[in-house]
This record gives C-alpha cells, sequence and structure tokens, in this order.
C-alpha cells in the first residue's frame, strides 16, 4: 500500500539501488503518487509477477490473498514480508 505508507519509503528506497525496472502492483489507486511516478511503474498483479525477477510483498490487500491468486517462477526471488504467499 503505497498511499502515504512505510511501502512508499521502501518503494523509493528500492529506486535508489538501481535496479533496471521497479514495478508497484497496488489494487486500491490508478496511478502512482508524484514521488515514485517517474521512478517505477504501476502495474496489474499478474503482470508485475511474470515481469519480476524479484517479487516484494509489502502489504496483504485481499486481492493478494487467497488460494492460487499467484504463480511464481521457479526463478523468481520472493520476499513475503507477510507469511501470505508460498513459493
Amino acid at each position: 500500500d503505497i498511499r502515504e505508507s512505510p511501502a512508499l519509503s521502501i518503494v523509493k528506497r528500492l529506486v535508489g539501488e538501481n535496479f533496471s525496472k521497479i514495478v508497484v502492483v497496488e489494487p486500491n489507486i490508478d496511478h502512482l503518487p508524484s514521488a515514485i511516478k517517474d521512478m517505477a511503474c504501476l502495474l496489474e498483479l499478474n503482470v508485475a509477477l511474470r515481469e519480476a525477477d524479484i517479487v516484494v510483498l509489502l502489504v496483504d490487500h485481499k486481492e493478494f490473498r487467497g488460494e492460487g491468486s499467484i504463480s511464481l517462477r521457479c526463478d523468481q526471488i520472493l520476499i513475503d514480508t507477510k507469511g501470505i504467499w508460498k513459493k
């Protein structure tokens, strides 16, 4: 949840780490906050999961929960700070 939350600070920090691309999934907004709009792109969950090499789950939105809600490649790294996804 990047709407005035700690996740926004984390995204800003990741942008500073020189990753080639940062994608954000936030089901509750239509556009990124101005603080990061030029540094990251907003994608839908399934698209982001297909593109990402490293997946960092920072919030446990209902859209991210549920059986079969995600599918990861075997070469992806998952950092699940909420403990709701299993690789």
